[in-house]
């Protein structure tokens, strides 16, 4: 042990080497306890990077989509992909950019979703009635608004633009909670309108009696008997009137508030007649043609609402001093036309057992031969019901159809007189006085059954609309041995009168395809000419080669019917919301209506030994 070096014989280097270190300098409690309770430097969260070219890209396109469909349509399902398979489509689309957008926390993305999705229903599920419609307006409104807050907070911090986000959802959602649908158009687009704004609307009263109306028996040339007229081809044979209205314009006699509905008027002598939707009641009205003043009405306790308009949609058919008229729950009615008490009642819808169709019972009723002929659509041989206008007792019923709105119409086709009717499952001729079918038109309408009348050339061909996109087409009907056989002559997808009617003048239909105003060849379907896209109905001038336009708009239109192309010659508005009802004139007035007032016009007199405008005369 001797040998090892002592302490204080190390060199300074060893003894460096192996001493242990100096025990750290202690720290002051009090500088401990600050350091403590300083606040610690939070890690920056990162902010979610969104490529907003994408939702922008989708917004424009939809944009662009629905402007043009908009702009372009003539039919419901062109309006369909336009105002709704689109913004869906763009939907859809901007919910999956969103939740494939990883920069975004997956919380935050579920929660949004959720978010917009309840922003979007709320108005739906406190709008009513006819709520989803609603839809159409919200789901491009909110989708269109958050992209654009997206885009215009892009140098924003996260957390501001989710806040800017939820009050852009909400202005919205609370925007829309104010509207209301307030029906569509002719072309099923939805109208919309703030909830406090309903439609003027005439209350339940009382049936109005103790007056009398001087009716004649018969009708005369001049009086407009039923829907379409006597023929019911909505062709004026009489009616002669000056046609500058620029200088002689046509002057109102009378307007006045009526109720609910779309039918049109009857007209005998100096009366009309027409169906409106007075509170919780229906009514058939008898009004005077020169005052506008009701004579008397006859209510019953029903009420028809749906999205296309509340209130009846059938007009009135004159017959020996009787009014028949069909509701549009099903209430079909015989009427003194002098006093208004009902002489007999049915319901169609214990006949036809069957309950109200989806657009109401629509089918104004035909009056021939001592029966009375309604429309009811039940199918399985109870389509079209025939009832004795004596006492109202059902005399037959057949018929396979079980959606359409289209009339019954009487013709002779094949020599042979037969009433048609129309319906999704096609034409059937049926023989008047036993229901026996003659013969038929299969065209297996699924959609939108149409509406229109078909029209007969002549004893052997008619033209009938085969509903929406299918087009119209000319039949042949030839009677071979003891077989009816319609043959087609020509089917055309470009003229396609479904809702809007048309007439025949000459060689050439005009009417409308879709909405739009169009002159069709009826030798070959052929088109010969398109105007604008008015809706509305038409009315032929036979005697003045004229056309009456009343359009959807309400406007009135004096048009020449040429072939060759289209000549406005006068115009004149005469309501101010959407009409769909058929226009007037019975001895030299113009009687128009829609579900809010009716107008009586008198129409200038013609000049003293006037002639038919020629084609191209201004």
């Amino acid at each position: 042990m001797a040998d090892e070096p002592s302490e204080k014989e190390m060199s300074p280097e060893e003894s460096a080497t192996t001493d242990p270190a100096p025990p750290p300098e202690a720290i002051p409690a009090e500088e401990a306890s600050a350091a403590l309770s300083e606040p610690v430097e939070p890690v920056e969260a990162v902010e979610p990077r969104l490529n907003i070219t994408i939702p922008f890209a989708v917004i424009l396109i939809q944009l662009l989509f629905t402007l043009y469909v908009a702009n372009t349509s003539t039919t419901p399902f062109r309006t369909y992909v336009g105002i709704g398979i689109i913004p869906i489509l763009g939907t859809l689309a901007l919910a999956a950019w969103w939740g494939l957008s990883m920069s975004v926390p997956w919380r935050q993305r579920l929660t949004g979703l959720a978010i917009v999705g309840a922003a979007t229903l709320l108005p739906v599920l406190v709008s009513r009635p006819f709520a989803p419609f609603l839809l159409v307006y919200v789901l491009p409104s909110m989708t269109t608004l958050l992209v654009l807050t997206l885009v215009a907070t892009v140098r924003f911090a996260w957390s501001e633009r989710r806040r800017l986000l939820l009050m852009a959802m909400a202005l919205c959602s609370i925007f829309f909670c104010f509207t209301r649908v307030a029906g569509v158009d002719g072309n099923m687009a939805p109208l919309i309108a703030w909830r406090w704004a309903g439609p003027p609307e005439l209350s339940a009263t009382t049936a109005v009696t103790g007056k009398t109306a001087a009716v004649a028996l018969n009708p005369e040339p001049e009086d407009w008997p039923a829907f379409r007229g006597a023929r019911r081809d909505n062709r004026n044979m009489v009616a002669r009137f000056g046609v500058d209205w620029a200088a002689n314009p046509p002057r109102e006699l009378w307007r006045r508030p009526v109720g609910l509905g779309w039918s049109s008027f009857t007209v005998i002598g100096d009366y009309l007649f027409t169906q409106e939707q007075r509170g919780t009641e229906e009514a058939v009205v008898c009004y005077e043609v020169a005052t506008g003043a009701e004579v008397w009405s006859n209510v019953v306790p029903e009420r028809f609402d749906d999205v296309m308009g509340s209130g009846p949609r059938a007009t009135p058919a004159y017959d020996k001093g009787k009014l028949y008229t069909q509701g549009a729950t099903g209430i079909l009615q015989c009427i003194d036309a002098a006093t208004g008490a009902t002489v007999w009642k049915r319901d169609l819808r214990e006949d036809a057992s069957m309950g109200v169709p989806q657009w109401g019972f629509s089918s104004s009723p035909l009056v021939v031969g001592g029966l009375v002929y309604a429309y009811a659509g039940a199918g399985d041989g109870k389509s079209l019901l025939a009832y004795k206008t004596e006492n109202g007792e059902l005399a037959w019923a057949a018929g396979k159809g079980t959606n359409g709105y289209s009339s019954p119409h009487f013709a002779e086709v094949a020599i042979a007189p037969q009433i048609l009717q129309i319906s999704n499952y096609g034409i059937e001729a049926f023989e008047p006085a036993t229901g026996q079918v003659l013969w038929e038109d299969v065209w297996d309408i699924k959609s939108n059954p149409r509406v229109a009348q078909p029209y007969v050339v002549d004893f052997y061909t008619l033209i009938a609309g085969t509903g929406q996109g299918k087009g119209a087409r000319l039949l042949k009907v030839v009677k071979e041995g003891e077989t009816f056989v319609p043959k087609i002559l020509w089917t055309s997808e470009k003229f396609r009168p479904y809702f809007n009617d048309y007439v025949f003048h000459d060689g050439y239909l005009y009417g409308f395809d879709g909405n739009r105003f169009a002159c069709v060849d009826a030798a070959n379907g052929f088109m010969r000419w398109t105007g604008d896209r008015l809706g509305g109905q038409i009315l032929l001038l036979n005697a003045l080669d004229m056309l009456l336009l009343l359009t959807e708009e309400g406007e009135v239109q004096l048009v020449a019917a040429y072939p060759s192309s289209i000549e406005v010659k006068g115009r004149l508005k005469a309501l101010d919301s959407k009409t769909w009802n058929h226009p007037v004139v019975s001895r030299n007035k113009l009687f128009v209506r829609n579900d809010r007032e009716a107008v009586c016009y008198e129409l200038p007199p013609a000049p003293p030994a006037e002639e038919k405008p020629k084609e191209g005369a201004h």
